[in-house]
């Protein structure tokens, strides 16, 4: 794991984005698991802005959803990108990526690949957590489908993005206690950087 901590969100963005360029820039045909959320948001913001052209022949994989109805994430990322990008929706069947990039769930999820589930998960529906379901405000019994880390853990490449002290705390605790979290298996991965700004 390379660690990078950038001292504001304009940094940590051009970072991320060059790293990112140079990651996939080695396929002709490259696939990226991209992630909903709070943390990914200004790396978003800048592609809909910029639209970078290394993302015009790229594939991008929606890593996970809520299993409400309401195709939630899904229109985050319409919102989010706009129609220039065109994100395919996450199925249990399972598409392979290159490349990942992943945020870091205050409980050490990453996707929807939650604590409790084993490392040899690659793709498929999962009941979400107390914790999950409280930070996304979801009823109780409430599912997702996800990719998982043995889907994450075959990329070339992984970038996991955390912003914030509360996200820092997490991963702080993680490393330090070396507890059995999906985060913690990401971020051992020897392909994997951590992008982090307060």
């Amino acid at each position: 794991m390379k660690l990078y901590e950038l001292p504001d969100t304009k940094q940590w963005v051009k970072k991320i984005n060059t790293d990112l360029e140079a990651a996939l820039s080695t396929d002709d045909n490259p696939h990226l698991y991209i992630p909903a959320g709070e943390t990914p948001r200004p790396l978003y913001a800048f592609w809909k802005k910029q639209k970078p052209a290394y993302l015009e022949k790229c594939k991008l994989l929606q890593i996970d959803e809520i299993l409400d109805g309401q195709d939630t994430f899904a229109h985050f990322f319409r919102d989010e990108l706009g129609p220039a990008f065109d994100v395919q929706k996450v199925n249990d069947g399972g598409s392979q990526a290159h490349v990942a990039i992943l945020g870091l769930g205050l409980n050490g999820h990453v996707g929807f690949h939650e604590p409790d589930i084993g490392a040899d998960f690659y793709s498929g529906c999962v009941q979400l957590s107390q914790e999950t379901r409280g930070h996304l405000n979801l009823t109780d019994n409430c599912w997702g489908v996800t990719y998982g880390l043995s889907a994450f853990l075959k990329c070339k490449k992984i970038l996991l993005l955390i912003r914030g002290e509360r996200k820092l705390k997490v991963l702080t605790e993680m490393m330090e206690q070396n507890q059995d979290l999906p985060g913690k298996h990401i971020a051992d991965s020897p392909n994997c950087s951590v992008y982090y700004c307060p």
